[in-house]
């Protein structure tokens, strides 16, 4: 537990991390709902093991930007068959690549959508 993290410092340990746990509540509400992690997430670079029902925004994302994999809650042996291949990647010395399809999830183009969203219903 590292408690309050600045971005900074946020952003480098997410970095150096090889396998990212995104828990999606199986909520009615989350199906629209992305929370921030997730773009922290998506930004670091490395895989996202997200486990959620499969018809969330937070998991379309994930998907698009080719950032990881989702599993159902339920997935018990898909979920430790990909935990035991990351881990054998990484004790074979097969780190993560980096970065993936981010570029419209970076922060300055999220923003830079939604203002031209504003300026279309403004004008």
């Amino acid at each position: 537990n590292h408690g309050y993290l600045n971005h900074d410092v946020l952003t480098k340990i997410l970095s150096r991390e090889q396998l990212l746990l995104q828990l999606i509540h199986n909520q009615h509400d989350n199906q629209v709902i992305i929370g921030s992690k997730v773009y922290e997430y998506i930004y670091s670079g490395n895989p996202i093991l997200c486990l959620s029902s499969k018809d969330t925004e937070a998991v379309d994302v994930i998907k698009k930007s080719n950032s990881g994999v989702v599993f159902d809650y339920d997935d018990k042996i898909k979920i430790e068959l990909y935990i035991i291949e990351q881990y054998n990647n990484w004790s074979e010395g097969v780190l993560n690549s980096g970065r993936r399809k981010i570029e419209d999830y970076m922060r300055f183009n999220q923003a830079k959508i939604l203002s031209n969203i504003f300026n279309e219903l403004i004008n």
